[in-house]
């Protein structure tokens, strides 16, 4: 990766049947009983963990999210395999039957050899309508003690504990295909359940296409697990970095590793929600197949460290503590800070903060990096940089006015932080060529973020710079105090200005309990060619999704970008930066969709009785915003 666009990770600027014979060529086919193969690890009489897996459709799809279901049933996927193929029909009209019975049918494919463009177009030739789970790692799959496709396991969701596991019926068998079952022992075993009975049938094991699971006899901590951390992990969790937990050493590691292990899983760290069918990205931090494997496998054998030698993550200090001595020593072209340190209190948040930084830009400035150095940013979820032609002062005293006057004021919720924002918006980003506002994430080191070899941010002399800070409790009360470094020069020396666009919808109402709610931004109509270099998604804690979408001239209208994971709490991972510049010509339209989920399902929701406007506030408003950095 770019050691210049790694180190822009912290900041986006404002800125998605054939026989038996044939197919075991490719997978082994199930053994005959009594065959001796190697069984992978089953948690069949335990609670199932919580996990998240995207889909081949790309949703996002969280087990326990599903706690307002009775049972979730899941079936093994394998392309190619005849039986599972043959069993299509039956799960479709077994996802009817039981939809208002709070059953909920979902597939998993943990087939190291089956892609998501190969289970989209499986899913497409046999008319597949329950969602396909994608398990590349085979970590869920060996959680769910799956040996081979059409396995069906039902989860009770009061114990989350698996209370059936076997066949669908007894219609399909190794070179057999009879016309009609003699034994329904999936579709009985939920009559049973649902009517509170004890499963009558006892089933036989599942027919089905063997899965083969990776394996890893040894896995040596130095070699297999420490370059996983380096490249995913220790960015964030390693000093001086400040965000908990601080991965310091094995010792240290040891203690996280149930932990860290949960969130793996569910899909939660490392913090890159894109969908990866839209890429590549440059600062895609998530983990491959084989790394989740890994990982997962040595924190399931207790995270042991290799005999002998010393400690890779304390040996690991010395070549970092280099790189930020280099950094230390580059000189800004200028520096501002905030004039008295912010008071936060210790719970819950405070409406988005305003701090002027410095006075009237002094001259002409093409900004290449900027660093941000804070006192304290465990109590900073973002900030954004605004570039505007007139001082914050001006724009508060605009912004009592609004909303005192404007009947938008009825769709907020908030007081005059929001209105500030608003006012600086609706004054400056129509007319001012020269207006930015540019989200940064709170590193909480000097590591300086770029725009590019190719690319500057235009500093006008005379503007102004104000810090919006939105700051969180922890517990405490607290104080920050934010510096900026910019790193540039005084000309623009042939590189491209970054300008930023901001998609979104300020006026919807998301309806109390709504499971699946769709935000649309009105589309934005681009006068000049341009690229997208960087997008970054922005909602509170009832974001679920968000897409961005692009209409070219006499086009169609298409998905250039998802994040399908929306997590507010390391809200890092909806930042992405394509490998390639998405290109768009000039005559074209940029919207975004925004999800959200405002049920009692979300965990994170906290009032799903709540109708929720547009607003500053994370738990009480929502925002549908789509930042995107371009040239």
């Amino acid at each position: 990766m770019n050691k210049k666009i790694e180190r822009g990770l912290f900041l986006i600027a404002c800125l998605v049947v054939i026989g038996v014979a044939t197919y075991a060529a490719n997978r082994h086919f199930l053994h005959e009983e009594g065959d001796d193969i190697r069984q992978p690890a089953a948690l069949a009489h335990g609670q199932i963990p919580d996990f998240t897996l995207i889909d081949h459709a790309g949703e996002i799809h969280r087990l326990y999210t599903y706690g307002d279901a009775r049972y979730v049933v899941i079936t093994a996927h394998g392309n190619g395999c005849p039986i599972i193929q043959k069993f299509t029909i039956k799960l479709n009209e077994m996802r009817s039957k039981y939809k208002d019975k709070s059953v909920q049918f979902l597939m998993l494919n943990a087939n190291t050899e089956d892609d998501r463009a190969s289970v989209m177009q499986e899913a497409s030739d046999y008319g597949v309508q329950l969602p396909i789970l994608l398990d590349p790692s085979q970590v869920i799959a060996k959680t769910l003690g799956f040996t081979r496709t059409s396995e069906t396991v039902v989860i009770d969701v009061k114990s989350w504990k698996i209370v059936y596991r076997g066949p669908i019926n007894d219609q399909l068998d190794y070179g057999v295909d009879k016309q009609k079952a003699r034994n329904e022992y999936l579709e009985d075993a939920l009559d049973n359940l649902l009517a509170g009975e004890k499963i009558k049938n006892e089933p036989p094991q599942a027919k089905g296409c063997l899965i083969s699971y990776r394996e890893a006899k040894e896995i040596s901590f130095k070699k297999d697990i420490m370059p996983i951390l380096e490249a995913k992990c220790l960015r964030c969790h390693f000093p001086p970095t400040r965000f908990p937990p601080a991965l310091k050493s094995i010792a240290s590691l040891h203690s996280w590793s149930a932990m860290i292990r949960e969130t793996v899983v569910t899909e939660r760290m490392p913090p890159f929600s894109a969908d990866p069918l839209y890429g590549p990205y440059a600062n895609d931090l998530s983990l491959t197949a084989q790394e989740k494997f890994l990982l997962v496998e040595w924190l399931d054998r207790g995270a042991p460290k290799d005999a002998g030698g010393g400690d890779p993550l304390v040996d690991y200090q010395k070549p970092l503590a280099k790189k930020y001595e280099k950094i230390a020593n580059s000189k800004p072209l200028m520096v501002v800070k905030m004039d008295n340190p912010a008071v936060i209190p210790p719970r819950g948040e405070v409406e988005y903060k305003y701090f002027p930084l410095g006075g009237p830009i002094p001259e002409d400035m093409w900004i290449s990096s900027i660093n941000m150095i804070s006192t304290n940013p465990r109590q900073l979820h973002h900030v954004s940089l605004m570039v505007t032609p007139q001082p914050l002062e001006y724009y508060e005293k605009e912004a009592k006015a609004y909303r005192d006057e404007s009947a938008i004021a009825r769709n907020t919720d908030g007081d005059i932080p929001i209105y500030t924002l608003w006012k600086m918006n609706e004054l400056n980003r129509a007319t001012d060529p020269h207006f930015n506002r540019l989200q940064v994430w709170a590193a909480g080191r000097s590591q300086p973020s770029d725009f590019g070899d190719n690319a500057a941010l235009f500093l006008p002399k005379g503007y102004h710079l104000t810090l919006e800070s939105h700051y969180m409790g922890t517990g405490r009360e607290e104080t920050e105090q934010t510096t900026l470094e910019f790193y540039g020069s005084r000309q623009q020396n042939g590189k491209s200005r970054v300008r930023t666009l901001l998609l979104s919808n300020t006026e919807f109402e998301i309806p109390p309990n709504a499971r699946k709610h769709l935000v649309v931004t009105k589309p934005y109509k681009i006068t000049h060619d341009m690229e997208i270099r960087a997008l970054l998604a922005h909602m509170h804690m009832r974001g679920r999704a968000i897409r961005a979408l692009l209409k070219p001239p006499g086009g169609e209208l298409r998905t250039v970008a998802s994040i399908p994971n929306f997590y507010y709490g390391w809200q890092t991972g909806a930042g992405v930066m394509p490998k390639t510049p998405i290109p768009v010509p000039a005559g074209s339209e940029l919207s975004a969709i925004c999800e959200f989920d405002n049920s009692a399902q979300n965990p994170n929701n906290p009032d799903p009785n709540r109708l929720v406007r547009f607003g500053q506030t994370h738990d009480r408003t929502e925002m549908c915003h789509l930042n995107l950095q371009t040239v």
